[in-house]
C-alpha cells in the first residue's frame, strides 16, 4: 500500500518528461519498438550532457582538470565523431539495442 497521496511525487520512480511520453505514443502507433526509442533516447541524451551549450558534463569536467573549455572540446573532437556514429548506428540498426532484452525476455 502506497503512503503517498495523490500529487505528490513518488521517490522510487523517476517520471517521464512530457516530450518523452508524446514522442513515444506516436513512434509504438509506427511500429518503433519501445526499447529501441528508449536506447536512442538515451545515447542522445548522453551526447547531449557532453556538449555545448548546455553540456553539464564537459562544463564539470574543464573545471575539475582546470583545463579551458576550448581545450577541452578540441581533445574531445574525435569522440564526438565516434560518438555519432554510435549514435547512427543504434538508430538504424534495431539490433543493436534489442539484442540483450531479447536474450533476457
Amino acid at each position: 500500500m502506497s503512503t503517498f497521496k495523490s500529487g505528490q511525487c513518488n521517490p522510487k520512480r523517476q517520471p517521464l518528461s512530457s516530450f518523452e511520453l508524446s514522442n513515444l505514443g506516436g513512434k509504438v502507433s509506427i511500429g518503433v519498438d519501445p526499447v529501441h526509442f528508449g536506447m536512442i533516447m538515451l545515447v542522445n541524451l548522453g551526447i547531449g550532457l557532453i556538449t555545448p551549450p548546455v553540456g553539464a558534463v564537459l562544463f564539470v569536467g574543464a573545471a575539475v582538470g582546470k583545463v579551458s573549455i576550448e581545450a577541452t572540446i578540441k581533445a574531445l573532437l574525435p569522440f564526438y565523431l565516434a560518438l555519432f556514429l554510435v549514435l547512427m548506428a543504434v538508430t538504424y540498426i534495431p539490433a543493436i539495442s534489442l539484442w540483450l532484452p531479447g536474450l533476457v525476455l
